[in-house]
């Protein structure tokens, strides 16, 4: 879980990073799409800068259903709420960025009414009500993601298998079925 918010941060993070002088992204992924990290603030590099955007972004959204099967472990309410609060956020932040070449040129966020409609859908709930209503929004967001691929995209094969394991883990799609869509939760 931690993995997950660490690297989520760390995407939304590029450019204040930058500026400061803090590299944070792997050469093991910028590498395959500039020769510096530099060159992923440079508009001329914009393609390439969205392609690597959207593999760091992939790379976080693969660890959603180990989150989801710890978070299914937590009995006790306040510790599911504690818990899943910023695993919400850095879903919504992952679907925020996705494809999103503003995150080199500026600050890439949930919009705040999102952040307050996310905290506030877990209050005055069970564990297990949490946990369901957890699940509806990480298969929102990924299907969020998912809207945005690009058939293009060096990743878009991987992301779709990534969205796909999101919706198995939270019981939208089981065994490559057909998908079900979000009860509680409207489109945002």
């Amino acid at each position: 879980m931690g993995l997950m918010l660490q690297k989520t941060n760390i995407i939304r993070d590029f450019l204040e990073d930058f500026v400061d002088g803090r590299t944070w992204w792997p050469k093991e992924i910028f590498g395959h799409y500039v020769p510096e990290l530099a060159a992923l603030a440079d508009p001329e590099n914009s393609q390439n800068a969205t392609a690597c955007l959207n593999h760091m972004v992939t790379d976080a959204l693969e660890l959603l259903p180990s989150c989801a099967a710890y978070l299914d472990r937590l009995q006790h309410d306040a510790v599911v709420r504690f818990c899943l609060i910023p695993q919400l956020m850095a879903m919504g932040t992952q679907a925020a960025c996705y494809n999103n070449p503003d995150v080199f040129t500026g600050i890439v966020k949930m919009r705040p009414g999102l952040a307050a409609k996310l905290i506030l859908s877990t209050q005055q709930r069970s564990a297990a009500e949490q946990r369901a209503v957890a699940k509806e929004w990480f298969v929102t967001f990924a299907r969020q993601i998912e809207s945005k691929i690009d058939g293009a995209d060096p990743s878009a094969e991987r992301t779709r298998q990534a969205v796909r394991a999101v919706e198995e883990c939270c019981g939208y799609r089981v065994n490559g079925g057909p998908k079900q869509q979000p009860d509680a939760i409207q489109q945002v």
